[in-house]
């Protein structure tokens, strides 16, 4: 495999942390300080290469390096466009949740579609890192549940039909697709 080359090529040791990792962390609302949310998620990978440590999440399907590149926070809010990026930080987000001081982590994706790319690692804003982007990150996931607690904010269907595909609650919203 890509990462074994990777890492005999560095001649760096590869340590595996953990292996379908369950993580929990909690939220507390930014506006009120009431309501505190359970955030939990399942990582595929954590393990330490060449000084980091690393979230790893595999994907079954083909994934470009291009849909692990973030422009701004704001494209966070596109339906299709940063599911995988929103995935990865908040994979990182329950991780250093639970790990308290970290080092520098890297989040990124293997693709089994696109080996041959190796690591696709996480492109933040400005050429931030996944660390550094924690403090934006949670301020972006606050603003995300401020808005789902809104009662003065109804819940809306999607434009897009296609996104609604694979979602798990299609029944709930009765879309069909």
């Amino acid at each position: 495999a890509k990462w074994v080359e990777e890492a005999a090529q560095f001649k760096e040791e590869l340590i595996i942390k953990g292996i379908e990792q369950e993580m929990r962390t909690e939220l507390v609302s930014s506006e009120t300080q009431e309501k505190v949310v359970a955030l939990r998620g399942t990582l595929d990978r954590i393990d330490h290469f060449r000084s980091k440590n690393r979230i790893i999440d595999y994907k079954t399907g083909k994934v470009e390096p291009a849909e692990l590149k973030l422009k701004s926070w704001e494209d966070l809010n596109v339906p299709g466009k940063g599911d995988k990026l929103f995935q990865l930080l908040f994979y990182a987000y329950l991780y250093i949740s639970n790990a308290g001081e970290v080092t520098e982590i890297q989040a990124g994706i293997y693709s089994f579609r696109n080996l041959a790319k190796g690591f696709l690692e996480a492109s933040l804003p400005d050429g931030a890192s996944v660390t550094g982007s924690m403090d934006d990150f949670e301020r972006y996931l606050k603003e995300l549940l401020h808005g789902l607690f809104d009662a003065g904010k109804p819940f809306e269907q999607v434009d897009d039909p296609a996104v609604c595909t694979y979602c798990a609650y299609a029944s709930i919203c009765q879309r069909s697709v």
